[in-house]
């Protein structure tokens, strides 16, 4: 009867931690100089983590001075990834 808790407990000790958190300082402005050198400013920031490593940085609701909001994923090194005009 124990086996199939076994499993379980196993599967949820083998997956890797992942974890949002809010920016420190620095890296709101690391984030804030990216979107600016891209026409950008404003949005929401949350910090991606895996392991208790950066992996990348998620921005909603940037304005680009287009008319419309735009969601943003930033590498570690605050190198674009991703831009998805949002509808």
């Amino acid at each position: 009867m124990r086996l199939p808790y076994l499993i379980v407990l196993a599967s949820l000790l083998a997956t890797p931690a992942l974890a949002d958190r809010a920016p420190t300082l620095a890296e709101t402005a690391s984030v804030e100089d990216a979107l600016e050198a891209m026409g950008c400013s404003g949005g929401l920031i949350e910090v991606e983590e895996k392991n208790g490593a950066v992996t990348e940085y998620e921005i909603e609701d940037v304005d680009c001075g287009d008319g419309h909001l735009w969601d943003f994923e930033l590498d570690a090194e605050f190198k674009l990834k991703k831009r998805e005009r949002q509808d």
